[in-house]
């Protein structure tokens, strides 16, 4: 799997209308995230010549827009409910006793414990459930190649 930009871009290797773009490899987190690394080739031809070399860095290529890695948020937003300690303000309203007198309004504080709907961020990998992790990264890569470069202009590999 790759992807090809067939539009200009800069790199620091130069201009080129073909690069090879490619993710080598992946960290996921358990807390709902995934990195992906991307190399980007001047061309198709300059990762299959050099091929073994990318690990040491001397044939890929760096481009600022694209980056070096592909983060990822793997997280979900869900309803939730906790019990929380409030202060919450009783009063009394005014009365008059047996005697005919009067007692005045009185206002307490006291803790109570009440209920509290509010959101939460919860990790979520159902994402990479469908095909393989390398199907999920290249479609979010593509998903962002052609918010910079134009779909146009992104092609599979």
């Amino acid at each position: 799997m790759a992807l090809k930009i067939t539009t200009q871009i800069g790199t620091d290797k130069g201009i080129t209308s073909e690069a090879y773009i490619r993710i080598s490899e992946y960290q996921i987190s358990k807390h709902g995230s995934a990195s992906f690394k991307i190399e980007i080739f001047q061309s198709e031809s300059d990762k299959t010549l050099m091929g073994a070399v990318t690990s040491v860095g001397g044939v890929t290529s760096r481009n600022q827009q694209i980056g070096d890695f592909l983060n990822l948020a793997l997280t979900k937003e869900v309803d939730a409910t906790r019990m929380i300690k409030k202060s919450v303000e009783i009063v009394t309203p005014a009365t008059t006793d047996s005697d005919g007198n009067i007692v005045p309004e009185s206002r307490t504080w006291e803790l109570q414990d009440i209920e509290e709907d509010y959101k939460r961020i919860v990790p979520d990998l159902s994402g990479l459930e469908q095909g393989t992790i390398f199907q999920f990264a290249y479609a979010k890569l593509k998903d962002k190649l052609a918010d910079i470069f134009g779909a146009e202009n992104i092609i599979d590999c």
